[in-house]
């Protein structure tokens, strides 16, 4: 009689080791280089204005349009992890927003940047979420919440490491230098996700056919363990827990709303100081706003690092 096991049991009951490292840090450089390439724009926009001469008007789409390819990318790529597998969408999504960076060098215009920016967002959008899946599903049930928690550090130091990045290349590179940087790692990386990222077992689980592909993975996670060839590998279901059902949803949209809405828009967010956090300044990004008297209020540029006053009066 073959011999039944629980992907999940096993999994859960695992102490934390070489194979759960590799995990973590191959899905933290995931989120490292997608907070990098995620944050590029922001950082070489200036110098793109410059050498471009774009107007705030003419370079404000581009940020706009990559955003919503994110968003499209997180609802359409993503879910295909569970008809090709968390492995292959995560290599190819990695492939896609390393290759399309690495493109972004070659550009001569606003457009091509517009139709190329969007694209890129597709891959970012769903490498990110998809780290998560990985670091949930092989994680120790006694270490779960830090051992996610440590790889979703990733995405916040990649985007920060983006400015300090490009303010030493700006001058040897030009704006090119960051996009250069945020192509080629990324491919590296899926490479090396190729080689030694395994497949989720809980994914293998539920096709069939998949049993000595798990026994492999699973003796790689505890050498120790032995399954006879027979062995039958399922996933058994875990228990609903009491509440609102709609808690997780919120908790996924309050996610995506942080880090993918909320901070590509950190830098035009600043009104009153300039700050090598946010290179892109109201005055450069258009913006405006109404005083108590119904005046409208323009920002424009500070005649040097001095100025703090950067709003003046329109009739």
């Amino acid at each position: 009689m073959a011999k039944t096991v629980d992907v999940a049991e096993i999994i859960g009951s695992q102490r934390f080791g070489a194979f759960q490292l590799r995990i973590v840090v191959l899905c933290g450089l995931v989120q490292f280089l997608d907070g990098f390439d995620t944050q590029a724009l922001a950082y070489a926009g200036p110098a793109l204005r410059a050498a471009w001469h774009l107007t705030p008007q003419q370079l404000g789409p581009v940020f706009g349009f990559g955003a919503f390819g994110t968003g499209i990318g997180s609802v359409v790529l993503s879910p295909l992890a569970d008809i090709f597998g968390r492995k292959k969408i995560i290599v190819t999504a990695v492939t896609l927003f390393g290759l399309l960076s690495f493109c972004t060098v070659f550009l001569t215009s606003v457009e091509q940047l517009l139709i190329l920016r969007p694209l890129t967002g597709f891959g970012l959008g769903a490498a990110l979420p998809l780290t998560f899946v990985m670091a949930n599903e092989f994680a120790p049930a006694k270490i779960r919440a830090r051992m996610i928690a440590a790889m979703a550090c990733g995405f916040a130091i990649g985007a920060a490491s983006g400015g300090l990045l490009q303010a030493e290349m700006l001058p040897y590179f030009g704006w090119q230098g960051i996009f250069f940087i945020g192509g080629v790692l990324p491919l590296i990386l899926a490479a090396a996700l190729l080689l030694f990222l395994p497949e989720s077992v809980r994914f293998l689980a539920a096709k069939t056919g998949r049993s000595a592909q798990i026994a492999a993975i699973l003796r790689k996670a505890d050498p120790t363990r032995s399954f006879p060839p027979d062995t039958e590998f399922v996933l058994a279901a875990e228990a609903k827990k009491k509440g609102f059902r709609g808690t997780s949803l919120c908790s996924r949209f309050t996610i995506f709303m942080n880090v993918r809405i909320m901070k590509p828009t950190w830098s035009q967010s600043v009104w009153k100081r300039e700050s090598v956090l946010f290179p892109i300044l109201p005055w450069q990004a258009g913006s405006s706003r109404v005083s108590t008297d119904g005046k409208r209020i323009c920002p424009k540029a500070p005649e040097g690092r001095e100025s703090r006053n950067i709003w003046t009066s329109v009739e």
